[in-house]
This record gives C-alpha cells, sequence and structure tokens, in this order.
C-alpha cells in the first residue's frame, strides 16, 4: 500500500494543494527579488553604473534583514499551519499570528536600528575606494529605507502567517500591487523628478507601508483566514516558541545572503562597472531560488495541516514528495 492509500489523499488532491499554494509562494517571492532589480535597472539607465550598484549593495543589506524576518515569519507559519489542521483552532492560528507580529517587529526595530547606525562603517569596511561614490550613495539609500525596517517586518509576519494559514493568494496580489507601485513610482522619481537614488529608497518606503497597511487591513476582514479584531498583551512563552521554531530558517537565509554580499565586496576590487555586472547576474541568479522557496513553503503548511489532522501518512507523503 503506497502513501496515497495510506493518507486517504488522492494524487488528484495532492498536486491540487500542492499547486494552489506553491504557485503564489513562489509568485510573491520572484516579485519581491524583482523589487530591487526594477530599481537598479531604472538607476542604470538614467543615472548610470555607480547608482545602480550602490542601489544593489544597500538593497542586499535590506534583503538580508529580509530574509531574517521572513525566517522568524516561516516558524510562525509552520506553527499556524498545524493549529490550522485541528478543529477549532481558529482563536490559536488569531494568538500565533499576533505574537508573531510582536516577535517580528521587535527584530525590525532592533536590526534597523543596528544596520542604522553602522551601515556607513560596514560598507566602508567591505568595499574598496575604488567603490567610494558607492559606499556614498548606498549610505544615503539605507539611511532612508532602514528607518521603515520595523513596518517591512511585520509585513513579513502578516504574508508567512496567511501562507500557514492555507492563503498564498492574498499575500501574491498584495506584493503584486506592491511591485507595479513602486515600479511606477521609480519612473516618475528617478526619471521624471531626477531623484537618483534617493528616489529609488523613497520608492521602496512608500510601496512597503502600502503594502503593509493592506495586509493589516486584510487581517481585519471576516473572511480572512487569519481574523485579528484586536491587539492584546504579548505572550512570551508563545514568541519563544516561535523564535525557536523559527531559528534555524532564519539563520540559514542570513548566511547564504551575507555571502552573496561578500562577493559583491570582492568583485568592488575590480571597479564599479564589475560590480555593476555582478549585482545585475546576482540579481538574475536570485531569482531561480524563488522556485525552491515556493515548494518549501508549501511543503511546510501542509506537513503542518496534516500533522494538526493527526494523519501522520498525509504528512510524509507532503514531506516526500517534495523533497
Amino acid at each position: 500500500m503506497n502513501l496515497y492509500e495510506k493518507s486517504g489523499i488522492s494524487k488528484k488532491t495532492y498536486y491540487s494543494e500542492v499547486k494552489s499554494l506553491a504557485i503564489p509562494a513562489f509568485s510573491e517571492k520572484l516579485l519581491l527579488t524583482l523589487v530591487g532589480l526594477i530599481s537598479s535597472v531604472i538607476l542604470g539607465r538614467v543615472t548610470g553604473s555607480e547608482a545602480m550598484s550602490a542601489a544593489s549593495a544597500a538593497t542586499t543589506i535590506t534583503e538580508i534583514l529580509q530574509v531574517v524576518y521572513l525566517g522568524f515569519g516561516f516558524g510562525a507559519s509552520i506553527l499556524i499551519a498545524r493549529e490550522a489542521g485541528r478543529e477549532n483552532s481558529k482563536s490559536r492560528v488569531n494568538e500565533i499570528t499576533l505574537n508573531s507580529i510582536y516577535l517580528n517587529a521587535a527584530m525590525g526595530l532592533l536590526f534597523g536600528t543596528l544596520c542604522l547606525i553602522f551601515s556607513e562603517s560596514v560598507l566602508k569596511l567591505l568595499f574598496s575606494k575604488k567603490a567610494e561614490n558607492v559606499i556614498i550613495l548606498a549610505t544615503d539609500y539605507l539611511r532612508t529605507v532602514l528607518p521603515i525596517s520595523l513596518i517591512a517586518s511585520v509585513d513579513a509576519s502578516v504574508s508567512s502567517c496567511l501562507r500557514g494559514a492555507h492563503d498564498a493568494k492574498t499575500p501574491f496580489i498584495i506584493t503584486a500591487g506592491v511591485n507595479l507601485l513602486n515600479a511606477i513610482l521609480c519612473v516618475v522619481f528617478i526619471g521624471f523628478m531626477d531623484m537618483g537614488i534617493r528616489g529609488a529608497a523613497v520608492s521602496y518606503v512608500i510601496s512597503t507601508v502600502v503594502g503593509c497597511l493592506f495586509r493589516l487591513a486584510f487581517l481585519k476582514l471576516k473572511r480572512s483566514p487569519i481574523h485579528i479584531e484586536t491587539f492584546h498583551k504579548p505572550n512570551f512563552p508563545m514568541m519563544k516558541r516561535i523564535a525557536n521554531a523559527s531559528t534555524s530558517s532564519a539563520t540559514q537565509s542570513f548566511l547564504t545572503n551575507l555571502a552573496f554580499l561578500g562577493m559583491q565586496a570582492v568583485t568592488s576590487l575590480i571597479g564599479t562597472a564589475a560590480l555593476a555586472g555582478y549585482q545585475v547576474a546576482n540579481n538574475i541568479i536570485k531569482l531561480t531560488y524563488c522556485i525552491t522557496y515556493g515548494f518549501e513553503s508549501a511543503q511546510a503548511t501542509l506537513v503542518g495541516n496534516n500533522l494538526g489532522k493527526k494523519n501522520e501518512d498525509g504528512a510524509r507523503l507532503y514531506a516526500y514528495g517534495l523533497l
């Protein structure tokens, strides 16, 4: 007897559930990756390779923060997926989401403040004197976007929690809208208003804040799989549980993106033109990781759902089938 028969899950249901979660998660990650690429390309065409390199270098730092926030959100999504598989678990799912928001907000405030204070020193340490103008421009970008790290962290938390609650479509739709808004604002601020790299930073800030507000507003709707009516005090044992489930994922993502930043630093020894070329190639390479991310998100949700239903064979089916 194979796992399909043991679990009571048909092949049609298996592929349907995987598709419904993996494709939107993959698409959302793809769009998040394209945010930095779009602004870099527009800057490269309008202002030159130095601004393009600076935006890409600064975006790599914000991406490091973003993957950490997504990593902590991923831990919450695992817990939510398991609870969502149980009956009458709505209040528990809401509680996990709320405490995930609190935890990510704390991480966003801490890491955002530290990066804001030390970003210029870190850039000077990493990049050679050949990229001095890149450092100046990148620092200017980071001083504009880092103050909203708390908002970006909450945004990542809500997206992850919704995926854990079996709704990958809503985060994707909101991210698509945010991407479109960012692209329009980049054209306006960089192309028409000649704001340079600061225009790219302002575009990112506005689109990120708008996206976060839409996600939070969605949690207030009764049709949302997660419905939060009021904000209550943090549950610190719950936050600790989320952090424990998140640490390995957040650490792995952090180290991977840190390696990309290190390669940028090495490439800067050659010159700004080489750095700009590497940034474009690097952004394209990152797009390939989005497929893996989509299947990982689907796997975590579906395995968690089946464990919550006490269907261990179903959990094994999704765990082995999506390796």
